[in-house]
């Protein structure tokens, strides 16, 4: 808006320049709702609010702005899956409790906060019965893509076999040619199922004893449907090595 000063002959001329927060809109603002408040729909510089403007918008429904710290980019706060960066023998792990501390150590190491633990079955435990704290709200990957919205997306899927929303995807630069991680966990969240109970898991991820088999899921772009967590393919606990996904658990 110009502002202006009027003489006692009614002569007007102009002495300012248009202005930001004054309820008129001039050109080349987006919008401008007289007030100073900057986080509702219009903000202090007059731009229309958007998810990713880096100003929450709680009255928007936003949780969180801002690339990392949990935020999805729907603005929405997540728990993290990623695949680790490194890969190790499925007889190596150290069986649940050594998975787990490799998730935390990897997540430490790619900058993230709280705690996690491996997406990974066996005789004794299942992320379904195992994991300390199933989220209600969305899983996430490190950039910030949604996985699904809730746990109960994440262990279950629709009538055309599609299970997430995004795939989990490996970190930047992924050297592997494979995007297969130790898994043994159908698509419910439990336990895949074999002839032998113990075929799978390379005895509960702690020995290469007969049979030395570990099941996998896939990761990387376009992998959604129940091959994310449930791929069937076998590879041979002391000789193959592959990556562990991780999940997120605590803050």
């Amino acid at each position: 808006t110009w502002t202006t000063d009027s003489t006692e002959s009614d002569t007007t001329t102009t002495t300012g320049e248009p202005e930001c927060g004054d309820g008129v809109l001039d050109e080349g603002e987006a919008c401008d709702d007289g007030n100073d408040v900057n986080d509702d729909e219009c903000s202090n510089a007059c731009e229309v609010a958007y998810c990713g403007d880096g100003i929450v918008q709680e009255e928007l429904g936003e949780e969180c702005d801002e690339n990392g710290n949990n935020c999805s980019d729907n603005c929405e706060f997540g728990m993290y899956m990623f695949i680790t960066p490194e890969i190790f023998y499925g007889s190596e792990l150290g069986g649940y409790e050594g998975a787990e501390v490799i998730c935390n150590k990897m997540a430490n190491e790619l900058g993230l906060s709280g705690t996690y633990q491996p997406w990974l079955a066996g005789q004794k435990y299942t992320p379904k019965k195992s994991l300390t704290y199933q989220f209600n709200g969305g899983y996430i990957n490190i950039d910030g893509s949604v996985i699904a919205e809730s746990w109960n997306d994440l262990t279950s899927c629709d009538e055309n076999d599609e299970c997430l929303q995004e795939a989990i995807m490996p970190p930047e630069d992924w050297p592997y040619m494979y995007g297969a991680y130790w898994s043994n966990v159908n698509k419910n969240g439990e336990a895949v199922e074999t002839v032998l109970p113990e075929l799978g898991h390379c005895f509960e991820w702690s020995s290469f004893n007969s049979p030395p088999y570990g099941n996998s899921g896939r990761f990387g772009e376009g992998f959604t449907d129940p091959e994310w967590t449930n791929w069937g393919v076998y590879w041979v606990c002391h000789q193959d090595a592959l990556p562990l996904a991780c999940i997120q658990v605590g803050v």
